[in-house]
């Protein structure tokens, strides 16, 4: 009977090296009867694995096809090999239908340390799909993994999960292709030492955050190439202060722990015993970076890849964002700093500096002020108005790049509410009397 074993990831549990691996490796694995298809790999190795065999694309979403899955396991069939894999981290979302589709498919799926997967996803979010924001996380927050886990395992649909645990230390040479290659008892091994898609040095990681305010969709990949070369800077960091960290990591942990206590999942307790022992990397602010890390990622992009270097700068310079980046990163680009804040309401303007004229208040501090209440009161419409006054005023102020990022763009999931002009007038009005009260008050 023909068999089929789909690695279902999730993100940041290996998939690139596994694919890339698969992906150079398919004719000894065709000889040993697995047929891995072909899928394409871009210039550092990375792709979607074999996504678009059983799903298809529509508007902004993937989801599992029929027509695409038949055609495939119709191919299968005519195929001389016992066992189709395929691979993709896009696939752990949709187990259940793609089990439906699938009748007696197997699922292999990785389970990482929490903390672990939120600072790599969020490095792989600046790195690969535009994140702005710097790092935060809920309080309250929930392991997703865990979560989707537990529905796949208590439903009816006799889906056959095989759920691992995910460290290097736990993988033979500390490769996850090992681990993988010996649950399908295949008898190859990893020997490569070359890293799949590495996460970012801390200094390139703030410096690819600040890139990412402009429209360089066209050159992303050939950056990212380079800045994971970058290896002169920061590479043991955590974004985390002590006190979060320690608040998150026992939350999640006892997420994890309950997780495998009542799933009965053995297999997955040595993650809880590498939390226990394992040191964490030390705190760095990546608000507080200072111009000497940009000017070392500058010099190291114009010295060892002055191509991407001139493609970078010449876009920067040309495609001015809405929201101002680090005054540091203008500077080292030669972003011309005065034309950032775009389009200025001319009657805010007028607004703001008339209140500034009777307050010890600059214009650009009246409107700042204004930005954060309009943020709070959930009108982003408004706020960002305010923050191109303040922005026009002083381009390179550190309190209003630094609202910007901690106010302005720290929404992971965006679109905040809008709030009814009408019923906010007044407290627009009273915040307008707080602020210049406060000011006379000193």
């Amino acid at each position: 009977m023909k068999r089929v074993v789909l690695h279902s990831g999730p993100g940041k549990t290996g998939t690139s090296a596994i694919q890339h691996w698969f992906s150079n490796h398919a004719a000894e694995l065709s000889g040993e009867g697995f047929w891995y298809p072909e899928h394409q790999l871009d210039c550092n190795g990375i792709s979607s694995g074999n996504l678009l065999r059983v799903m298809k694309r529509e508007d902004d979403t993937t989801l599992p096809c029929a027509k695409a899955t038949q055609q495939l396991l119709a191919e299968f069939e005519n195929r001389d090999e016992h066992t189709l894999l395929l691979s993709s981290e896009f696939f752990f979302k949709h187990i259940q239908a793609l089990n439906e589709l699938i009748p007696n498919a197997e699922f292999i799926v990785y389970v990482r340390n929490p903390i672990d997967t939120l600072e790599s996803g969020y490095n792989q979010g600046i790195k690969r799909h535009g994140i702005k924001y710097p790092f935060m996380v809920d309080p309250r927050i929930e392991y997703g993994v865990l979560k989707n886990l537990a529905k796949l395992l208590d439903s009816s649909d006799g889906i056959h999960l095989n759920i691992r645990p995910f460290h290097t230390s736990l993988f033979r040479n500390g490769s996850v292709v090992n681990d993988l290659l010996e649950v399908l008892d295949l008898p190859f091994e990893d020997t490569s030492s070359k890293a799949i898609n590495p996460g970012y040095s801390l200094e390139a990681l703030e410096f690819k955050r600040m890139c990412n305010y402009f429209d360089i969709d066209d050159i992303n990949q050939s950056l990212d190439r380079a800045l994971q070369a970058f290896n002169q800077g920061t590479s043991n960091y955590s974004l985390l202060d002590e006190s979060k960290q320690t608040k998150i990591r026992r939350r999640l942990r006892n997420q994890l722990a309950d997780f495998i206590k009542t799933r009965k999942l053995q297999a997955l307790k040595p993650l809880l015993t590498l939390d226990k022992k394992m040191e964490r990397p030390p705190f760095h602010d990546q608000l507080l970076l200072n111009h000497q890390c940009f000017d070392a990622v500058g010099e190291y992009l114009q010295t060892s890849e002055p191509e991407t270097w001139k493609l970078l700068t010449d876009r920067l310079q040309s495609h001015i964002p809405r929201l101002a980046p680090s005054p540091y990163f203008m500077t080292l680009t030669g972003v011309d700093q005065s034309c950032v804040s775009g389009n200025v309401d001319a009657e805010l303007h007028a607004l703001c500096k008339k209140l500034s004229g009777s307050s010890k208040l600059g214009t650009a501090d009246i409107a700042r002020e204004l930005a954060i209440f309009e943020f709070g009161s959930g009108n982003q419409a408004m706020a960002e108005k305010y923050l191109m006054v303040a922005l026009k005023e002083r381009p390179c102020g550190d309190k209003i790049v630094r609202l910007v990022n901690e106010k302005f763009l720290c929404q992971p999931n965006g679109n905040p509410g809008q709030s009814d002009p009408g019923q906010s007038i007044w407290a627009r009005i009273t915040r307008l009397v707080q602020i210049l009260k406060r000011d006379s008050s000193k």
